[in-house]
């Protein structure tokens, strides 16, 4: 473990503030919400950076989660215009709110400005899910500046104070990179939400019943990542190798998707597909549910992977790297690319059993409460 940051004993309890801007972030959080609210003054700052409002606010009534306190103005542009503006923004509530710390989740562009005005502004920074690095088959390790999250990833950890992996393998990357702040192994958050709403949407969802779909007989697809979308070649190949599957395939379309089969031109033989069955976006209850009951899963969501492999259920990757490369090694996923016959395969191939626990044992959530506490003594 590396040397910690520590905050002055605070006479009152410690303020947080809790920085998410995208729809997995919202998940995340879910799984924390009312732990940090018992033990921290906590302001949730919502940058604007989710593609569509409504769903964000869809999984904040689902669960029942606290109103973000700020809402910033959305960034457009460039990624790095988008990261400006949420720059400016966060400097205008951190003068505000005058928190303790910061908590940025993930690899988002939302991630990036959160650590970023921790660092200008002199605020320890506290990365969850850090330490994970995208991987190609075969196990060689990307170069980060070609991923853009791969960069947020990076950059991010260089200047927080503590670091909470999800991952054993995680901290080991951290260790590797020589990062200053504190490394803990906590366990995948993802994994406690699941466990703890898996049951009851099994039981409560009418998912299946409303698409006309039985258990195992379907397949699952997400595709939303922009080296997809913004790649005619890629996106034709893998919606290609999806119409040319043994079973239906349910796809909840991003809007960023729809418009790229649109502007390319495929989206007359996607949609007009015997087996591909469109959906608008759906919720996360949704999305679990139809992850659960599928034959396989095909997606390029890391978050989408590991939901999978909580379930049980073998996913192919559509992706040419992946920082879920454990999940692969394990033979619960296939890292496929864009390769129409290569996601074939993937598809048909079988899971291999077994316990499923790379990511913890489901207590994820109290060891990063345990460890921003220790870390503030």
């Amino acid at each position: 473990m590396k040397g910690r940051t520590q905050l002055n004993a605070p006479s009152v309890r410690s303020r947080l503030l809790t920085v998410i801007g995208t729809r997995p972030q919202f998940v995340k959080y879910g799984a924390l919400a009312d732990r940090l609210r018992a033990h921290f003054d906590e302001i949730l700052v919502d940058t604007g950076q989710h593609y569509d409002n409504a769903l964000s606010s869809d999984f904040l009534d689902e669960f029942e989660l606290p109103r973000p306190g700020h809402v910033l103005k959305r960034g457009g542009g460039t990624a790095s215009q988008q990261v400006s503006d949420m720059l400016r923004e966060l400097s205008r509530v951190v003068e505000l709110e005058k928190p303790d710390w910061i908590l940025c989740l993930g690899d988002t562009n939302s991630t990036l400005a959160a650590g970023l005005s921790g660092m200008l502004l002199g605020l320890p920074v506290v990365h969850l899910e850090a330490g994970e690095r995208s991987f190609r088959s075969g196990g060689g390790r990307v170069t980060p500046w070609s991923i853009p999250e791969e960069a947020n990833r990076v950059l991010v950890d260089q200047i927080s104070s503590l670091l909470l992996c999800a991952s054993k393998r995680a901290a080991r990357n951290l260790e590797h990179d020589c990062v200053s702040g504190e490394i803990v192994w906590t366990g995948d958050i993802m994994y406690d939400l699941y466990r703890q709403n898996i049951d009851r949407i099994v039981e409560e969802s009418d998912t299946l019943n409303r698409l006309g779909l039985e258990p195992g007989g379907y397949h699952y697809a997400t595709i939303h990542r922009a080296a997809n979308t913004d790649d005619v070649n890629r996106l034709g190949a893998i919606f290609s190798a999806l119409a040319s599957l043994d079973r239906d395939v349910v796809i909840p379309l991003h809007p960023r998707t729809e418009n790229s089969l649109r502007h390319f031109g495929l989206w007359k033989r996607v949609s007009e597909s015997a087996n591909l069955r469109l959906l608008q976006p759906v919720k996360y209850a949704d999305s679990i549910a139809l992850s659960y009951h599928a034959r396989r899963v095909i997606t390029d969501s890391g978050g989408v992977v590991r939901e999978a492999y909580f379930g049980g259920v073998l996913s192919v990757m559509v992706d040419d790297t992946t920082e879920w490369i454990d999940i692969v090694d394990g033979g619960w996923c296939v890292l496929a690319g864009a390769d129409a016959e290569a996601i074939r395969d993937g598809v048909y191939r079988e899971p291999p059993g077994g316990e499923r626990s790379l990511l913890g044992e489901g207590d994820a959530v109290e060891r990063v409460i345990t460890a921003l506490r220790e870390w503030m003594r």
